[in-house]
């Protein structure tokens, strides 16, 4: 084990570092400083970054960063090689392993280099949203395989997730994360990929797993996840499998949530409501209190800033001119002047805008899909209330005519007894013979009667 580790080490400082320079050591001054160009999110992530440095391992801020560790994740995935495309040829002065831009090792930076007292990460949820083709799929497996090989400190049978709305969305991030242990010679040995299953799993530790997942999988039970990509969560209408997820990580040390996505258009879902919203107020510093836990960074062109002008590209593109050429960009940007419908889409021209008309069209046809069941139900509540009403009103008239046969047989009752004692007095007789006897009688009879026909008013029929 100590030998796989050792080889690992060599292929690191051999490979990859020997000679390079860490880009996110200035990648702070340069966003502050004007010489990156980046959009008041970007200038505040690291400002933030910044300003904690100055209160590190304080009364009120007990966390620190560790370069090593932030070092030690950027080498890890610097030793893993490209899989797609042309990075993925090589050639005499070519090397296809994977180089982090500035950006890029910032983000991984911050996640891995800071740590609570403890030695665990401080960072256990992380949203970073920026525009389609600047990568995001490649740093997420990158992440991916970190956790699943080489975390620190380790986490005993590590359950690494690729998570999106559907199972093979997800396994687009889990496939690039297979073809990058692949050409891996040191972590191939150390797994064991099945492909129909679509798991990869560890012989060194039974319990590790790596797997995709979507809102339609199998099950979602049972997980204890210590990773969990979530891919484009503007797609996601809820917040079910995140919530999924996140309760499912309880009983790790160090947990992280990793969600990487572009804008999206759908500002009632939980990315743009939740996630998005927090991640400004986290920036701007407005949360009271404080979120320590949660790194967030925004890459979008700033309010005022005019989308077809190809100076304020690279705010949402970070990797403008490297994996996102201009020349892509400047032919979407005619495209959708030539298409008034295309000026409102979210994509690498335009990531604030958020909604074109065929996504109104399909949220108006959301909204009615909602809508419609909700008017059968109030169609059928209305039914049931009027069909409750009259039963209410006939009830209410059975009653109204027993009331009315109470009072009749009373006032008969009433007559019968009057009629009597006129009799028994004109008889000359008022004591319980003869005529008073009757009019006992005659009095017990009338209330019986009286009340029979009120309680069973259908007893004579």
């Amino acid at each position: 084990m100590r030998g796989v580790w050792r080889w690992l080490l060599v292929l690191v400082l051999g490979g990859t570092v020997m000679g390079k320079e860490y880009l996110y050591a200035n990648y702070t001054e340069d966003v502050l400083s004007g010489k990156i160009v980046a959009c008041r999110w970007v200038k505040l992530a690291v400002r933030r970054h910044l300003d904690d440095l100055g209160r590190a391992d304080t009364p009120g801020f007990p966390y620190h960063f560790d370069t090593a560790a932030a070092e030690r994740a950027i080498d890890f995935i610097q030793s893993l090689s490209h899989t797609k495309g042309e990075w993925a040829l090589t050639g005499p002065k070519k090397s296809n392993l994977i180089r982090l831009e500035a950006w890029e090792q910032f983000i991984v930076a911050q996640i891995h280099g800071w740590r609570r007292s403890d030695g665990n990460r401080r960072f256990t949820h992380a949203y970073i949203e920026v525009a389609r083709k600047n990568g995001k799929t490649t740093l997420g497996a990158g992440l991916g395989n970190y956790a699943f090989f080489a975390d620190r400190p380790q986490e005993a049978g590590p359950e690494v997730y690729f998570a999106a709305t559907k199972q093979e969305q997800a396994a687009i991030a889990w496939r690039e994360a297979k073809a990058q242990i692949v050409k891996c010679p040191a972590l191939a040995r150390r797994a064991k990929v099945y492909v129909s299953k679509q798991v990869i799993v560890r012989p060194d530790d039974e319990a590790a797993r790596m797997r995709p997942l979507g809102r339609d999988s199998d099950t979602e039970d049972g997980l204890n996840p210590s990773f969990a990509l979530i891919d484009e969560y503007h797609a996601h209408p809820d917040a079910s499998l995140l919530n999924v997820i996140a309760s499912g990580m309880g009983s790790r040390s160090q947990p992280l949530i990793f969600i990487i996505t572009t804008a999206g258009f759908d500002k009632a879902g939980p990315c743009f409501t939740v996630e998005h919203e927090n991640a400004e107020k986290i920036l701007e510093g407005s949360l009271t209190p404080r979120i320590e836990n949660f790194f967030a960074i925004i890459f979008t062109i700033d309010a005022g800033d005019e989308w077809t002008d190809p100076a304020v590209w690279v705010k949402a593109n970070p990797n403008l001119d490297v994996s996102v050429k201009p020349e892509f960009i400047a032919e979407r940007v005619k495209e959708a002047l030539a298409s008034p419908a295309k000026q409102n889409r979210p994509d690498s021209t335009q990531p604030e805008k958020l909604y074109t008309e065929a996504e109104a069209l399909a949220a108006t046809q959301a909204a009615l899909d909602k809508a419609i069941p909700l008017a059968v139900q109030a169609a059928v509540a209305q039914k049931e209330g009027e069909v409750a009403a009259a039963n209410a009103i006939a009830e209410w008239n059975r009653a109204e005519a027993r009331r009315q046969t109470v009072q009749t047989s009373l006032w008969r009752t009433v007559a019968l007894s009057g009629g009597l004692g006129l009799i028994g007095s004109l008889l000359d007789r008022p004591s319980m013979t003869g005529a008073g006897f009757g009019a006992m009688i005659g009095c017990g009879s009338g209330i019986f009667w009286g009340l029979a026909e009120a309680m069973f008013p259908n007893s004579k029929q």
